[in-house]
């Protein structure tokens, strides 16, 4: 074991090991213990608490050091107010754990742990920062004799097969930061969904990071509970893009005072005014969605700073998105963009992620003054190196190197996008140009016409002839009505007026919530005339 006593050393993160043994190093507050391979032994450990005597550490770091048990010698470090033991094999702790009674800080995420240890259900009442993710855990019934402290909770990554009932109790609570995160934790929930109480662990916590966690819109009532939510994060979760009875559940389940949201992949079909009255949202990320384009409301937003709006197939932005002033982050990779109108005006905008759209000219970016981040690749225009912006020279893969850093596991292709046709070989062989006259007096052959009698049973026309006396009598046929495509009352507060330009782009589609089924109905013909069929 080598000990270095060094105010600057604990903070050299470069530090090179070139041999495998433990190395300590030790300043006035910190002690951070780094290891290749081997375990730290329980003399290494001896040696290390007399060191802490005489420098009265009060933060030990035994983060990826391969312990299997947590050494003994350290539990009797009572004045150790944070500690770290995360990335090492442990699965339980040591009764005698419960000695280190000034803990402020643990973090013992990356480990084996099945159960939550038992020391945290007794003795350590001054926690204020529990990390427990990555681990197997299943349930945890009880709260932490924490609670009272308790002001930030990581149970993200583990195995819980439902919330924390004590969520809903009425306890006196500090607890603001929630993350249940990548937990199958609402897949078969059925518990309490009533309206919240203040008096509520769950009405006091302001950010709360439920993604992937089979949350789906029927338990969408559960998030009533949380009152005070500041931040909301429930993307990626398995929400069928039913979204008419989800914007039901949506308006009443976010509270006036939200600041951050992020709704990525959950079947959004439409932003609604639950989402565009938020007026202290600052930041909104709705990636993922078939929206296909922004209401006029989102003019209602009038604090936003950011905007995430990835992958939504969107091809019009509204002008009145021109009056979101404090807007400096627009991120709107990956839609259906063929110009900046609508947000041409934004002065403040530094972030503009323009990636793979429909741009067949360079934007206008004259009044982004404030630019300093900029994406124009795989569109129809290869961009420039020099970028003008209001009279200024920018150097492009400046502005594409920095906004390229903002995306995290971004993996994206420089250049523009190629113009598709179908090559001439793939045209038919049976393909003959015929003029107009030609292609109208030709009759086709092999045509069968396909009526619907009834009874829900087709016949052709090739039946018709086998029965000599069978006649037709059209007062028993039935025919199709006219499609009519009309939007539903309910869809109303969510889809507005529908602008003509996003109704006759090539990519709009229309959810099926929207469109009115066929209806067939039975036709009623005067009777047939003589000769009308003889051909």
């Amino acid at each position: 074991m080598k000990i270095i006593m060094d105010n600057l050393a604990a903070q050299n993160d470069e530090l090179c090991i070139e041999n495998s043994e433990p190395i300590i190093i030790i300043n006035k507050k910190l002690c951070k213990i780094i290891n290749n391979e081997n375990n730290l032994e329980e003399n290494d450990a001896q040696i290390l608490v007399e060191k802490f005597h005489r420098n009265t550490i009060t933060s030990l770091d035994l983060s990826n050091c391969q312990l299997l048990d947590f050494p003994l010698n350290f539990c009797t470090l009572d004045y150790i107010t944070e500690l770290n033991i995360s990335g090492n094999k442990l699965q339980q702790l040591p009764d005698e754990f419960i000695n280190m009674k000034k803990l402020r800080i643990l973090n013992i995420s990356n480990n084996f742990f099945q159960e939550i240890p038992i020391a945290l259900d007794s003795g350590l009442h001054l926690i204020k920062f529990l990390n427990v993710s990555n681990n197997k855990i299943t349930c945890m019934y009880k709260p932490p004799c924490c609670l009272a402290k308790l002001q930030h909770l990581d149970l993200s990554c583990n195995l819980l097969l439902e919330p924390p009932s004590w969520l809903l109790d009425d306890a006196p609570s500090s607890l603001e930061y929630l993350d249940l995160s990548n937990n199958p934790c609402f897949q078969e929930y059925y518990g309490n969904k009533n309206s919240c109480s203040e008096n509520k662990v769950a009405g006091r916590i302001k950010t709360l990071k439920i993604s992937n966690c089979k949350f789906r819109e029927a338990f969408c009532s559960y998030l009533l509970n949380f009152s005070s939510l500041n931040i909301l994060e429930f993307g990626n979760n398995d929400i069928k893009p039913n979204y008419i009875n989800y914007i039901t559940y949506l308006k009443c389940m976010l509270p006036s005072s939200m600041e951050k949201l992020s709704m990525v992949n959950i079947g959004l079909g439409g932003i609604s005014s639950s989402i565009t009255d938020l007026s202290n949202l600052r930041y909104l990320n709705i990636s993922d969605n078939n929206i296909h384009w922004l209401p006029p409301s989102i003019k209602n937003l009038s604090s936003l700073t950011v905007l995430h709006a990835k992958s939504c197939n969107l091809c019009l932005i509204p002008c009145e998105m021109n009056e979101l002033v404090s807007l400096k982050e627009l991120y709107l990779s990956s839609n259906q963009l063929a110009s900046t109108e609508g947000f041409e005006n934004l002065v403040n905008l530094e972030v503009l992620d323009l990636y793979s759209n429909q741009f067949i000219c360079l934007p206008n970016l004259h009044k982004f003054s404030k630019m300093n981040s900029l994406d124009l690749c795989q569109n129809y225009v290869e961009p420039p190196s020099i970028i003008k912006i209001n009279g200024l020279k920018y150097d492009y893969a400046n502005l594409k190197a920095n906004l390229r850093s903002k995306i995290k596991n971004c993996n994206r292709i420089d250049g523009e996008k190629e113009f598709t046709t179908a090559p001439e070989d793939d045209l038919s062989d049976d393909f003959i140009e015929t003029s107009e006259e030609e292609f109208c007096d030709a009759e086709p052959e092999d045509t069968e016409y396909t009526l619907q009698n009834e009874n829900g049973l087709d016949q052709c026309q090739d039946c018709w002839d086998q029965d000599e006396n069978e006649t037709f009598d059209p007062n028993v046929w039935t025919m199709k009505d006219t499609i009519n495509i009309t939007r539903k009352e309910s869809c109303e507060s969510l889809t507005g007026e529908i602008p003509y330009e996003v109704t006759t782009h090539p990519h709009y589609f229309t959810p099926y919530q929207l469109v009115t089924p066929i209806a067939v109905s039975k036709a009623t013909l005067p009777p047939p005339v003589e000769g009308q069929f003889d051909d």
